[in-house]
């Protein structure tokens, strides 16, 4: 997946993965590192997409990496999970709050107030 990101340091930014859920704006997307691995759980607004590739050598490649990770326990080794307890989530995080969402790659790029939860 490519992005439209033209004013931050995102600009040229693409991830490979997998999505796991979407719905008319939003996607949950599996992203790999460059090993294979699960890299990290994003939700990506579909707005900001300008390009996906369903197929190629180079996901080839890399789906023979995830299978490999698969059979050697190695796929996860963050233990991220997506099952987080959304009474959990309610509770530390209120509306109209502003909060900042960890991303390793670009400090300080995903501040914002939260409006809805789903």
């Amino acid at each position: 997946m490519h992005f439209d990101y033209y004013n931050d340091s995102r600009f040229n930014t693409y991830y490979l993965g997998k999505i796991i859920k979407e719905d008319e704006n939003h996607l949950l997307f599996e992203s790999l590192n460059n090993l294979g691995q699960l890299d990290g759980i994003l939700l990506i607004n579909k707005k900001h997409l300008i390009h996906t590739v369903h197929q190629s050598t180079e996901l080839d490649y890399y789906q023979y990496l995830v299978n490999y990770h698969h059979k050697q326990s190695t796929f996860n080794p963050r233990n991220l999970k997506i099952d987080y307890p959304q009474s959990e989530l309610k509770s530390d995080i209120k509306k109209q709050e502003l909060v900042g969402i960890d991303n390793y790659a670009f400090d300080n790029t995903n501040i914002g107030v939260v409006t809805a939860f789903y």
